[in-house]
């Protein structure tokens, strides 16, 4: 009788048993110790090898590393089986969204930030502390804000580069958002030198280039959400990932002709 209670203990143990965690593995005190999982070396997993191997080594292994490669082939680019190519057409829409989100926060957040009285920003900037109001009318405070305004536009200068292996809307989105930022860069610098009159013409040109940048991309917009559900009518947006070979195309041509 007690070994059929005992068969059924340890029974009823491997059912539970996960070898993944086995420390969840509740064991009673009775049956002695385990040793599921020896200590595993560590696994170096490379970009070359496919998204389910590496998977299925990453289910089975306890300390692994991986190459950044393989870190967006496996959570940046997973491999899926969907229709159409539009990883290639609009770019791997990942870290697009994330550096969209990440630049559309972070300005909207410094821009709400300058002018909440609580942070300072411009009554450091006002000759009477009592009225920090007029530091928003200083030559110091729009001097000073104009460079912020200025690093927005290199950071869409990026932008703008590494759109031009994607299409001619990605590339005309950031080329208005650079030239936002740049107009209104000297904008703000005009009226610090107090050239009001010149100050208010740039406003309306850069106006121009953001009112141009919108309407780019309320059009790659559109044309994401018709090739996601397979419309049957898709709106160009001008690929031009072929005019820049990519620097894997240039490494295969160089293997090739060396061999």
């Amino acid at each position: 009788m007690d070994r059929v209670q005992d068969e059924k203990k340890l029974s009823s143990h491997d059912d539970t048993f996960n070898p993944i965690f086995p420390s969840l593995h509740n064991v009673s005190e009775d049956s002695g110790p385990r040793n599921y999982v020896d200590a595993p070396s560590p696994i170096r997993l490379k970009a070359d090898i496919s998204s389910d191997e590496a998977l299925k080594h990453i289910r089975t292994a306890n300390n692994i590393s991986i190459t950044p490669e393989l870190f967006e082939k496996l959570y940046l680019t997973p491999q899926k089986a969907v229709k159409g190519d539009l990883r290639s057409t609009f770019a791997n829409p990942t870290p697009v969204a994330l550096l969209g989100f990440l630049l559309s926060c972070g300005f909207w957040f410094t821009l709400a930030s300058t002018l909440t009285p609580f942070f300072n920003a411009y009554g450091a900037y006002a000759s009477d502390p009592t009225k920090p109001y007029e530091g928003l009318a200083s030559e110091g405070f729009h001097a000073s804000y104009g460079f912020f305004l200025l690093f927005m536009g290199f950071l869409s200068l990026l932008y703008l580069i590494c759109a031009l292996r994607t299409n001619l809307v990605f590339v005309t989105i950031f080329f208005g958002l650079f030239m936002t930022f740049v107009i209104l860069t000297g904008s703000y610098w005009e009226i610090a030198l107090d050239h009001a009159s010149v100050a208010a013409k740039l406003q309306i040109a850069s106006g121009a280039f953001a009112f141009l940048a919108c309407l780019a991309g309320w059009w790659i917009f559109f044309a994401q959400m018709l090739a996601s559900v397979d419309f049957p009518y898709q709106i160009p947006v001008g690929d031009i990932s072929h005019l820049i070979r990519s620097g894997t195309e240039r490494a295969q041509d160089k293997e090739r002709f060396s061999a």
